[in-house]
């Protein structure tokens, strides 16, 4: 049995001898040995000063061994030893009890040390954790507090928490978190709570009351821990009045811009064109729904919506274009044809600034504007000018716009086709030749007729009168003249005119008095 217990103890790793009452070891394991830095046949007989052990520890166990004989209780205590074999410092709690004879006195005394290093080493770990946190939660400038999960009540807070909600800190401990909450709201905690044992961390905002009774936006992220071993709520809360002045501020910017936005014809729109290759639309206003149907978070929603909506014929043009300020940043003033969601054709123009972020993509600031009207327009007036040019080339006679200058000089600022037929010069050859009128009018009737009438039509604005005009194949025409004037503060008067032959007028003249025969 004794050599069961000794392989038991042997085998131990807690520190076990014997002493006898001349404190002579009578017993001792092989773990205890080699602490001892000896051998248990070495130290069997011996007493504790043989031993290699520090003299205050030496000092300590001989005074229990003393104490023990003297009283017949055991003490406790704690040494720290170096283990000679591995060059470490280990800690252990020690017992040192008397062992009774069967006539109940003490003849031995036993000592059995458990190894605590561990534990030793994560109290001080632990330690100085809790020094760490003290100092982070005193120095913290945002509010922290420490909140009985079912009470409610403030069991720690910061001197950030005292300073910011206007208490001592002696006084704030002494109430609940209803008592600075702006609305203080019983149900939405046990939300919250319930809400931190799913989720464990949980943010939220509310506003909390001075003690002066002013209110102040809060920020708080909360959690459940274990505080002096109860269940409690840490929450740290922030201050964030700037903040929401700053949303304020943005928010009522971004109405404003909208609302720029919103009234301004055409769709503004900001697109992200990436290295990738991808494209991104983080912006598009209200216009857009105007343009093409779709509504603004439509078209967010998928950038190549608008993309798939130009017309067939201008697709192509329009993607070389896109790639081409892609590459060289220049802005653009472009106009092409979309198809709306109903299937409306479209003319828009597009005028976008384009430059590289930090990133590396090409950012497109711009406006879509619908000029399908102005279009329309532009296409009426071309058929028009083109139906008047037209009538004007199929008259038997010409119609002018001419500048008088003091100097007796004409410009010919435009002539009709029918100028050929009267003058035998082509109506080029009539705008680019200035001194034609003074070179083919006859000189006597320039000086008579002519400048005369020019006066006169300066004067009133109206007129007409027939001089001679030598063709351009040599011919001898009398030249009929229709006037009416305008000036021009700048260019002086201008005058525009109808020209035809008086033979064809006599022609005309004759078949009138036929119709009346």
């Amino acid at each position: 049995m004794i050599q069961s217990i000794d392989q038991v103890l042997l085998a131990s790793l807690d520190l076990v001898f014997v002493q006898d009452r001349e404190g002579r070891f009578t017993y001792l394991n092989e773990i205890t040995a080699r602490a001892f830095g000896s051998s248990r046949d070495q130290l069997l007989g011996q007493a504790l000063s043989s031993t290699a052990l520090p003299p205050e520890v030496i000092q300590q166990l001989s005074a229990d061994h003393r104490e023990i004989f003297a009283s017949g209780h055991p003490t406790i205590g704690e040494i720290r030893l170096s283990r000679f074999y591995q060059n470490t410092v280990k800690d252990y709690e020690y017992t040192f009890s008397p062992i009774n004879s069967s006539h109940g006195v003490i003849e031995a005394a036993v000592f059995i040390a458990k190894d605590v290093t561990q534990r030793k080493q994560a109290e001080v770990a632990l330690q100085a954790s809790e020094a760490k946190y003290r100092t982070l939660f005193e120095a913290a400038s945002d509010i922290i507090l420490i909140l009985d999960a079912s009470s409610y009540r403030i069991l720690d807070a910061n001197w950030a928490a005292a300073r910011k909600l206007g208490y001592t800190r002696q006084d704030l401990l002494q109430r609940s978190i209803h008592d600075i909450e702006a609305t203080p709201d019983a149900e939405r905690w046990q939300n919250l709570i319930r809400r931190m044992e799913i989720d464990a961390d949980v943010m939220y905002e509310d506003s909390y009351r001075r003690k002066n009774g002013t209110a102040f936006p809060v920020e708080i992220s909360a959690k459940l821990i274990e505080y002096e071993e109860k269940l409690c709520i840490q929450s740290f809360v922030r201050d964030i009045t700037e903040r929401k002045a700053s949303e304020a501020t943005l928010w009522e910017q971004q109405q404003q811009i909208e609302s720029i936005a919103t009234n301004v014809p055409g769709a503004i729109y900001r697109a992200i064109l990436h290295k990738d290759g991808q494209i991104s639309l983080p912006y598009i206003s209200e216009g857009e729904r105007q343009i093409s149907g779709y509504s603004p978070q439509q078209v967010m929603n998928d950038p190549y919506l608008l993309c798939q909506k130009l017309h067939p014929e201008d697709r192509q043009w329009y993607e070389e274009h896109r790639r081409e300020h892609s590459r060289t940043l220049n802005p653009w003033d472009l106009e092409y044809r979309v198809v709306n969601r109903y299937g409306d054709v479209l003319w828009v123009k597009n005028i976008a600034h384009f430059y590289r972020d930090a990133q590396g993509d090409v950012v497109v600031d711009g406006v879509t504007l619908d000029v399908s009207d102005r279009k329309t327009l532009e296409e009426l007036v071309q058929r028009s000018e083109k139906s008047l040019t037209q009538l004007l080339d199929d008259l038997d006679f010409s119609i002018g716009r001419f500048r008088l200058y003091p100097n007796d000089e004409v410009a010919t600022d435009f002539i009709s086709a029918g100028c050929e037929r009267v003058f035998g010069y082509t109506a080029e050859e009539m705008t680019q030749v200035s001194a034609i009128w003074v070179q083919r009018i006859l000189p006597e009737d320039w000086v008579t007729i002519v400048k005369p009438f020019h006066q006169r039509v300066c004067d009133t604005g109206i007129g007409s009168t027939v001089f001679r005009f030598r063709h351009k194949s040599g011919q001898i025409r009398h030249i009929a003249i229709k006037a009416i004037a305008y000036h021009d503060d700048i260019d002086g008067c201008w005058v525009i005119t109808a020209l035809e032959t008086v033979a064809r007028l006599e022609t005309v003249a004759k078949l009138h008095t036929n119709d009346r025969i």
